[in-house]
């Protein structure tokens, strides 16, 4: 009877720090803070027949550079993946799509050294609407730390708040920063 009060007062206490951890870990985020910082940026690249300066493009690629990851302890493989999500805003009912899920790129690091990751970049197809000013693409980038034998120890993610723009057209180009997504298109009046 004791050896079962013992595990029962284990488990709970267990079961309590678990809790603890998990709302430390998860109440920040839910409370709309900033994800920490790990350098990765996201480019819309737009591509336009114009000579400019007015002009109308659409997406032709997303650009996503990797982020700055390091081990959590020692010498560890930590890898890194980005997901595409196309929202469709035509009415009362806004559609969401994933439409590609990058390969997961993985390296070593150290406590003291980041992973040397690739830039990774995606074509886009865009949709057949009635306008494509309702159309727009978000970027989730997803980290992942594993362990000696290959399994995941633990993961990161968030959807990237900030992207630029460039729109490139014959013999010029156009960039700007601080958009909060990928739109279709871009224009641009004189």
């Amino acid at each position: 009877m004791l050896r079962h009060e013992y595990a029962r007062r284990a488990l709970i206490a267990a079961s309590l720090g678990l809790c603890l951890t998990l709302a430390g870990a998860s109440g920040p985020a839910l409370a709309g803070t900033t994800p920490p910082n790990y350098g990765s940026t996201v480019m819309c690249r737009y591509h336009t027949n114009s000579p400019g300066p007015a002009f109308t493009a659409k997406i032709r690629k997303i650009i996503v550079t990797p982020p700055e990851m390091f081990a959590k302890s020692g010498q560890q493989t930590v890898g890194w993946r980005y997901v595409v999500q196309r929202t469709i805003d035509e009415g009362a009912y806004p559609s969401h799509q994933v439409t590609y899920k990058s390969p997961i790129d993985k390296a070593s690091a150290t406590t003291a050294k980041a992973a040397n990751f690739e830039t990774m970049s995606v074509g886009v197809a865009l949709p057949s609407v009635d306008n494509l000013r309702d159309v727009t693409y978000q970027v989730e980038l997803k980290m992942m730390w594993y362990r000696a034998n290959g399994s995941v120890q633990s993961t990161a993610s968030y959807l990237m708040p900030t992207y630029s723009v460039h729109v490139k057209g014959d013999g010029w180009h156009y960039s700007e920063d601080d958009h909060d997504v990928c739109e279709a298109v871009q224009w641009a009046a004189v």
